[in-house]
């Protein structure tokens, strides 16, 4: 985040929206409230968080952003 201002526009909508993206994918199931969430420990919270990163950067855009090379000029 430090540098975030000097990245191009594309790849400053794709940092914010995937951090957007783990945020909410993180904190979601522990706040359900039909879970029993007295059976997360920080390990399984952090599993679980690694476990979203995948989707959450596909879901913004990283293949199109990351093979878009003109774009980083």
């Amino acid at each position: 985040m430090d540098n975030y201002d000097q990245y191009p526009p594309k790849a400053q909508e794709w940092i914010s929206g995937t951090l957007t993206c783990l945020k909410h994918a993180l904190v979601e199931p522990i706040l359900d409230q039909s879970e029993d969430n007295s059976t997360y420990t920080c390990d399984s919270i952090r599993d679980y968080a690694f476990d979203t990163h995948v989707k959450c950067y596909e879901d913004n855009g990283f293949c199109d952003l990351i093979f878009g090379f003109e774009d980083f000029d």
